[in-house]
């Protein structure tokens, strides 16, 4: 159910975008928004029931069907759900206070694929179920020297998130996002990378509704790369 037309284009567009994503990352095909119009018992058709007025403008429905094409990254330095199936260790139990230092030991955590989260959750790829109000993942990295600059983060986080890089603090993340955000390195926390092993540990912490966290790291491409790399699949 929708209450208004403005919410049913959100939604609409959020989905394509979806779409796209699908589309230009895993190879999908064919897509099929099953109700053009309103039905007796749901109001979610892009027509009234009488098939007598479009609820969205055609020229936004156009927009909205072109829109959302995923940036290509220039680099790949740890996927998240986007673009690959990485393991992570993780717990859902309160590990000790020292959790996310590189010495740490999590020997006896879970092994799982990310995006961590609940079936039915907008915007995340999900691939290892977590539905407790807290969850700890920990992995390692291998970053080359000349990345280590350009490097960013590429989050999906329902709710509040913290990832730290080497035991500092990288990024602090509140509230939730619908769709996949490239996040910025702390300065502090770019110091500590070197070439060869790092350490990456996450929190995140939910409260009601959905959740998901999935954590990438990745060098944005530029607007002029990344037009090039869409013109080349």
């Amino acid at each position: 159910m929708f209450s208004d037309s403005g919410e049913l284009l959100a939604r609409y567009a959020q989905t394509m975008k979806q779409v796209r994503k699908l589309h230009g990352l895993r190879g999908l095909s064919a897509s099929v928004y099953t109700q053009t119009s309103d039905v007796e018992t749901e109001c979610n058709g892009l027509r009234t029931y009488d098939r007598a007025v479009s609820k969205i403008a055609p020229e936004l429905l156009l927009a909205a069907n072109r829109s959302g094409l995923p940036e290509t990254p220039k680099k790949i330095i740890l996927a998240d759900g986007l673009f690959g199936r990485e393991k992570w260790k993780y717990t859902t139990e309160q590990p000790p206070s020292d959790w996310y230092q590189p010495e740490s030991d999590a020997s006896g955590w879970k092994e799982g694929i990310g995006g961590f989260g609940s079936a039915g959750t907008p915007g995340i790829f999900l691939n290892t179920t977590w539905t407790t109000s807290d969850i700890w993942l920990r992995r390692e990295i291998n970053i080359a020297e000349e990345d280590i600059a350009q490097a960013k983060f590429h989050v999906f986080h329902d709710e509040d998130a913290q990832i730290y890089l080497n035991g500092v603090l990288a990024a602090s993340l509140a509230g939730f996002v619908t769709e996949y955000e490239t996040v910025q390195i702390a300065p502090t926390a770019v110091s500590t990378l070197r070439a060869g092993k790092n350490t990456v540990a996450v929190h995140c912490h939910q409260t009601t509704g959905g959740q998901g966290i999935d954590v990438g790291i990745l060098i944005p491409a530029q607007p002029s790369q990344e037009a090039e790399l869409r013109e080349s699949r």
